[in-house]
């Protein structure tokens, strides 16, 4: 036995019902405005080196301890403030503690322990567009890819290198492990090798969106409709992978490296490992996410997998908390839980007692998953409202709003 305050949060008027028992059922938290997140579209996300998740939005920096948010905007009287809040994209520096932050309107490099900004724009360093998508550090040099080409900036001089890259639009920028410079560009994907070079491979879509080396010499493209397409670098061979779906966004690898994949308009798909593919739309529902565009993902260090929508917030799984089995009201049958507010929860001898504000007593059987409903219409009830339940002396009573009842299972 176990008595289980009323903390877990019970919707009600909602139209189905789900057990969530099957292992592969995903079923993901939502954060939003009310939550303290400054903006529902999230478009980059990282964890630091001392477990703070930090979210761009397109309305200025949030950082997240499990609890509140700590947000950074700019403020256009203080050069030391974020240059402009609608963020692209982000890359963490652990070693400084610093990130770079690109934006709609230059980059921003944020010193965390001074909670200063230093901003790099058009005019000051010769950015070669404003719209900054990606950004990534490599030795004593930051790479920065923009809407109009791909700029690098020496840390040690200061100064900004313009490159010409076919295609113009930059969109994902990735160091592999051996040191190779790989960019991802709305015309395929080109790599560094005393020049800019178009790597030989024939994509079924040229706009690269993202580009991830998740495994050692093999990296993981998203294509703009043209799905997921992985490369082994030494053997020069790859796969293609098609959803429902396929504008790839985004991509992320979780500690027992299935894929995540998030499109812009389809939702999360997930390749399993385990030979089970899923699919959350983004629709709305219950156990999805909160969005159907999908604009960023993490999976950080304790495999809290975390996915930035643009306009839902953040959907969060974590995989501690993966097999619910969720009660709520269906007004179209009666095998459901009770409309009303869930005042208390009491676990005994596998069944579920639960006590309503002002709508009686519910006994969920949890092998059978019936509900039994007992209230003032159709029971010796004399008030609906049910605050507490204890066992005691053989016997579950009740405390209710006039005076204490028992229950004895007859």
């Amino acid at each position: 036995m176990k008595f289980i305050k009323a903390i877990i949060l019970i919707i009600i008027l909602v139209t189905s019902i789900t057990y969530a028992e099957d292992e592969t059922q995903l079923n993901f938290e939502w954060i939003d405005r009310e939550d303290g997140l400054s903006n529902l579209s999230v478009s980059s996300m990282f964890q630091d080196k001392h477990g703070f998740i930090w979210f761009g939005t397109q309305g200025g920096l949030n950082r997240y301890d499990g609890t509140n948010f700590i947000t950074f905007r700019s403020d256009p009287f203080d050069e030391n403030t974020l240059y402009n809040n609608l963020i692209q994209t982000m890359t963490y520096d652990e070693a400084s503690h610093e990130i770079w932050i690109g934006t709609y309107q230059g980059l921003s490099r944020f010193i965390i322990d001074e909670e200063r900004f230093v901003n790099y724009t058009i005019e000051s360093h010769g950015l070669s567009n404003e719209v900054v998508t990606a950004v990534t550090r490599q030795g004593n040099k930051i790479w920065i890819g923009t809407l109009g080409g791909l700029d690098c900036l020496d840390l040690e001089t200061d100064k900004l290198i313009n490159y010409v890259i076919p295609g113009d639009v930059v969109r994902d920028i990735e160091v592999t492990e051996s040191g190779i410079l790989f960019i991802g560009t709305y015309d395929g994907l080109y790599y560094f090798d005393n020049g800019f070079k178009a790597y030989p491979i024939d994509l079924p879509s040229s706009y690269v969106m993202v580009v991830r080396e998740f495994e050692e010499n093999i990296l993981t493209l998203g294509l703009w409709d043209g799905g997921v397409v992985e490369i082994d670098l030494i053997d020069k061979t790859f796969s293609k992978f098609t959803f429902e779906d396929n504008r790839i966004y985004t991509l992320e690898k979780d500690h027992e490296d299935n894929l995540w994949v998030g499109s812009w308009g389809g939702g999360l798909f997930i390749m399993n490992q385990k030979d089970h593919n899923e699919h959350y739309p983004g629709i709305s529902k219950l156990n999805d996410i909160s969005h159907q565009v999908v604009y960023s993902l993490l999976n950080d260090d304790s495999d809290i997998m975390w996915v930035g929508t643009n306009g839902g917030g953040i959907s969060k799984w974590n995989p501690r908390k993966s097999n619910y089995v969720i009660l709520e009201h269906d007004p179209e049958d009666d095998n459901t839980l009770s409309r009303g507010k869930v005042n208390v929860i009491y676990e005994f001898q596998d069944e579920l007692y639960i006590g309503l504000y002002d709508q009686g007593l519910n006994i969920f059987d949890l092998k059978t998953h019936e509900f039994k409903r007992f209230n003032t219409d159709n029971s010796l009830l004399h008030i609906n409202s049910i605050n507490d339940i204890v066992y005691f002396n053989d016997k579950l009573l009740l405390a209710t709003g006039e005076g204490l009842t028992y229950f004895d299972g007859e």
